[in-house]
């Protein structure tokens, strides 16, 4: 196949990499917070037949009734069964990211497809019992599906891109915010493009990726009478954000003092805020968690804006904050983060710039996701990683690959007495020399 022979290598160091990870941290090893949950959910539907939504908000469904066929074997199995998962999804958004960069050579392609290989934040996140890996990879097909569908411009096209942004949204709930920013976007590019087409197209887009959410709606619906796209959560996050809370947490001025406030918020803040709302439905404790944000901003607007520039620049920062993570991952996130933003956020202006609808979609994610979770939720770096730095790393490498490219094929075109010659040429290269001089 020639697609495995084009990118044997990245493919290989993605697997790698992963796999080295995961056995160095051990297989069986369920240290993160969410894991605890996506375990219990897949066990419970196993065993009650039931989806359990005893947390302070429900999990989207996706990514546990992706463990659920490994619950025969016990927890344990489960959480192997995920790093399993979490492999595939590497290697699979590896693929992907070398087909991303269409039209460019080789040498782009292996390189693109490298910095999700290396990128040191998604192998760490493979070792979790998490949504970050399957959800990088949904996120890139969504977008080669997007980009194919804007291209053939078929009907059939964007009913399958559709199918992999309803994906998306059942993996993580907060892709809303990048399927409204692709929908607008289909009505105004490409250009050439009637007005009619484009709604057309854009209710192709949206009527498939509401079908593909939609049984998941309707069973919210049955179950809690009332309405619930995927999954609630977004008031508590948009409530600890912007809040007496949140003003402090963005506030804190060393790591002990953040460590506090998060100990604060699992043992004392969010079991009151569960007491509230322990009466209401999901979309009820949504609305709750909702006006009461509105009323402390309504209250503070000058702490609500000083507060969400302070997340900005710690969501948005080429390397981790130095409150919430060790000295040690602060270098390690810089190495790694700032030459992809010198690199990759030039490289995708310009494609976007020349109309290059790859790069415009991705420029639409990387927007969107810092002006909705970056700048009002309460969101971890790991929030950012798929949707702002992969693409970032993306664009950057397959614009190093395209100059090393240009440089090579330069070398090849100069005058043979400047180019090193093969061993077995190197005899006759001297007869030739001294016949001129």
């Amino acid at each position: 196949m020639t697609w495995l022979r084009e990118t044997w290598l990245p493919l290989l160091v993605g697997l790698a990499a992963r796999v080295a990870a995961i056995w160095v941290r051990g297989p069986g090893i369920n240290d993160f917070p969410d894991g605890a949950d996506y375990v219990h959910i897949a066990l419970t539907v196993f065993t009650d037949h039931r989806y359990p939504e005893e947390h302070y908000f429900a999990r989207p469904p996706l990514y546990p009734l992706l463990l659920v066929p490994a619950a025969v074997g016990g927890p344990v199995a489960v959480v192997v069964w995920a790093k399993v998962l979490n492999i595939l999804a590497g290697v699979v958004s590896v693929f992907l990211a070398s087909r991303f960069v269409g039209g460019s050579s080789r040498s782009a392609a292996n390189l693109a497809a490298l910095t999700v290989a290396c990128n040191p934040m998604l192998v760490y996140f493979a070792t979790w019992v998490s949504t970050e890996s399957v959800y990088t990879a949904l996120l890139l097909a969504a977008l080669l599906l997007t980009r194919r569908a804007i291209e053939r411009a078929s009907a059939g096209s964007f009913l399958g891109a559709g199918l992999g942004l309803g994906l998306m949204i059942l993996c993580r709930p907060t892709a809303q915010a990048i399927v409204a920013a692709l929908l607008a976007a289909l009505l105004f590019f490409p250009h050439s493009w009637s007005p009619g087409l484009r709604i057309r197209r854009a209710g192709l887009l949206l009527l498939s990726c509401g079908l593909t959410i939609a049984p998941w709606t309707v069973r919210n619906l049955v179950r809690h009478r009332e309405f619930i796209a995927v999954s609630d959560g977004g008031g508590l996050m948009f409530h600890l954000a912007n809040s007496d809370f949140g003003r402090r947490l963005e506030a804190a001025a060393s790591r002990q003092e953040y460590r506090t406030l998060e100990r604060e918020l699992y043992h004392e803040l969010l079991p009151q805020l569960q007491d509230l709302v322990r009466d209401l439905g999901p979309s009820a404790r949504d609305r709750f968690y909702l006006g009461r944000s509105l009323d402390w901003i309504r209250h503070h607007p000058s702490a609500f804006g000083l507060t969400t520039l302070r997340r900005l620049r710690r969501f948005c920062s080429p390397w981790v904050s130095p409150r919430a993570y060790t000295l040690k991952m602060v270098w390690v996130s810089a190495m790694w983060l700032v030459p992809l933003y010198v690199v990759g956020l030039p490289a995708l202006g310009a494609r976007a710039v020349r109309h290059d609808t790859m790069a415009r979609l991705a420029a639409l994610v990387v927007i969107a996701t810092v002006a909705s979770v970056g700048a009002f939720f309460h969101s971890q770096l790991r929030y950012r990683v798929p949707n702002v730095d992969v693409l970032l790393g993306i664009f950057g490498a397959a614009c190093v690959g395209g100059r090393l490219q240009g440089v090579l094929a330069n070398f090849r075109r100069m005058p043979g007495y400047l180019v090193p010659a093969r061993a077995e040429e190197m005899p006759g290269l001297r007869a030739r020399r001294r016949a001129e001089t």
